[in-house]
């Protein structure tokens, strides 16, 4: 811990200046209170916080200090304002941990309000609060000493809250209608998989709705971050992809570090999928296809080769589901073939629901058209 040369003296002439005004002063009691502001800032970023009297029965001098953590904070620079008006002596310490003020004053003063500011870079990397501390010089054998005796320091720390970084997240749309119409939504991972297709589906667009923010942000807080296509705060790429007989389209977003569930929805034929992610930096998931509700091989057609592949699997016998490793896309193909039950385990009825959309009959697929 650092102490400079000017402390030393400061305290000598704190001690000899104090003896000589203090058989001239009135008496005064009571504490006196002083305040450090609480900021918020992003790694890499200068913040600045204010220090305050708000309570003050009068004033001969001032010392504390200001504790923050170093691996955090570094401190840039820090002043005295002129609330007091002029002093007899005065020293901020930057360098020193904590940071040390000092302040003896000509005349006894009782004003209050900002009295000094200190700014510090930001050097922690991820989401924190991180406090700043005050304590007094009661080492000094003087903290704060009103016009005739030693009177209390009340101190209230306050904090600097650390944002975390954006990260950004990539990933390439596919899917079979254009994807002007689609809905991204980040929601907070604590949220089942059955909670988010809820709300996504709450605020679902009609196939052939005009897109408008309107139509897919609703008022709950369960999501973070809701965005819609197009919407000038993503970057997008549009492309035909003529070998999938579909549409791709290139999504960058960004958000803060963290675990979150990736939800995308399009009105229509389209089953909602849902992703988990973890952001601690930028990432790209590559390609995020988007199965067509019944659509069991991924080849852009419902058929009657869909529903034997749903009833050999309802049956336990060797199908197409489980021919990947990826356990997450064989979820939700699962949930895609399961157009009755909803779940993800498709069963005869969807079977047969699809039989009949492939011969022109009423299924359960009409809602689809």
């Amino acid at each position: 811990m650092k102490k400079s040369w000017f402390f030393f003296a400061f305290a000598a002439v704190a001690a000899v200046a104090l003896l000589l005004v203090q058989p001239f002063s009135t008496a005064q009691t009571g504490d006196v209170t002083v305040s450090v502001s609480s900021v918020s800032g992003a790694p890499g970023e200068e913040v600045t916080v204010t220090l305050f009297v708000t309570e003050n029965p009068g004033l001969r001098a001032l010392s504390f200090t200001l504790d923050y953590d170093s691996a955090l904070l570094t401190p840039v620079s820090a002043a005295y304002t002129d609330v007091f008006g002029s002093d007899y002596a005065t020293e901020i310490v930057l360098e020193n941990d904590p940071i040390v003020f000092n302040r003896i004053f000509l005349s006894e003063v009782a004003a209050t309000g900002a009295f000094a500011t200190v700014t510090f870079r930001i050097d922690g990397t991820s989401a924190a609060v991180t406090p700043l501390t005050l304590a007094s010089r009661g080492d000094a054998g003087w903290t704060l000493i009103d016009g005739v005796s030693s009177a209390s320091l009340s101190l209230q720390s306050g904090t600097v809250t650390i944002s975390a970084p954006s990260a950004v997240l990539t990933f390439a749309l596919a899917s079979r209608t254009a994807a002007d119409d689609a809905v991204i939504r980040l929601y907070p991972a604590s949220l089942t998989d059955e909670a988010i297709r809820a709300d996504l589906a709450a605020g679902a667009l009609d196939a052939d709705a005009a897109l408008t923010k309107g139509d897919v942000l609703t008022a709950e807080e369960a999501f973070i971050q809701s965005l819609d296509l197009p919407d000038n705060s993503l970057s997008l790429d549009l492309l035909i992809d003529n070998t999938a007989g579909g549409y791709v389209q290139t999504v960058t977003l960004s958000a803060g570090a963290g675990e979150y569930k990736l939800a995308i929805s399009k009105p229509g034929k389209h089953a909602p999928r849902v992703l988990p992610v973890t952001l601690t930096g930028d990432l790209d998931l590559g390609e995020v296809r988007l199965l067509l509700y019944g659509d069991v091989n991924n080849d852009g057609a419902v058929n009657g080769e869909d529903a034997l592949q749903i009833a050999r699997y309802a049956a336990g016998k060797s199908s197409a589901f489980g021919s990947t490793k990826d356990a997450a896309w064989e979820s939700y193909r699962l949930f895609a073939a399961s157009v009755i039950s909803g779940g993800s385990s498709p069963n005869a009825k969807d079977a047969l629901q699809i039989t009949r959309f492939a011969a022109g009959k009423t299924s359960v697929f009409d809602v689809f058209a």
